[in-house]
């Protein structure tokens, strides 16, 4: 009885690392230290709603326009950093530009709401990295900020732009990126 409970657990175990490890992503990138992993997720894991969510949490990199309405890249900073610029340009499955957009992020600086950045004509929200409200999300000392990248009801679904998408993270002035990740959007 022991040891069909043992290989039961075991195989239950398993499942849950693939699960969660197929959407997290580690960076080796060593001029991004500030910067130490990416999940993306169908839901802001800094939300204090998702603790009352009856749907599961995908953290996946496989998203449904049918399904989801924004895909969240989940990055992870040292709570001991302070403020970032981080760059994200998406490419579309053919590998043709989408978009690129800048973020101010502020880990323990919360005194400006709102930064002027070069080349946008207004100035921009800044993100405030927290803690999830749940506390598998959670990895020591660290913080996350969740930025949505919408697909549903963009030109995404209108267009039917299916399949594996990729997006560059620069963080600050980096030339480098500090992660390169894949995801695929489909029906």
């Amino acid at each position: 009885m022991k040891k069909i409970f043992l290989v039961g657990f075991l195989f239950a175990f398993a499942y849950l690392v693939f699960v969660n490890a197929s959407g997290r992503i580690l960076l080796t990138n060593e001029s991004c230290s500030s910067l130490s992993q990416v999940w993306l997720s169908n839901v802001d894991l800094t939300s204090q709603r998702i603790k009352g969510l009856n749907r599961p949490i995908k953290v996946t990199d496989g998203f449904s326009v049918r399904d989801t309405l924004n895909i969240y890249i989940n990055l992870y900073w040292p709570k001991n950093e302070s403020e970032h610029i981080v760059t994200l340009k998406y490419f579309t499955p053919k590998g043709y530009f989408y978009e690129e957009e800048k973020y101010p992020i502020a880990i323990n600086n919360t005194e400006r709401v709102r930064v002027q950045i070069p080349g946008y004509r207004f100035p921009k929200r800044v993100i405030l990295a927290k803690s999830s409200p749940i506390s598998s999300f959670n990895v020591i000392n660290r913080k996350i900020t969740s930025i949505p990248f919408p697909i549903g009801g963009t030109y995404i679904s209108k267009n039917k732009l299916f399949g594996m998408w990729k997006v560059k993270i620069y963080v600050d002035n980096n030339k480098d990126p500090c992660a390169t990740i894949r995801f695929n959007i489909n029906k």
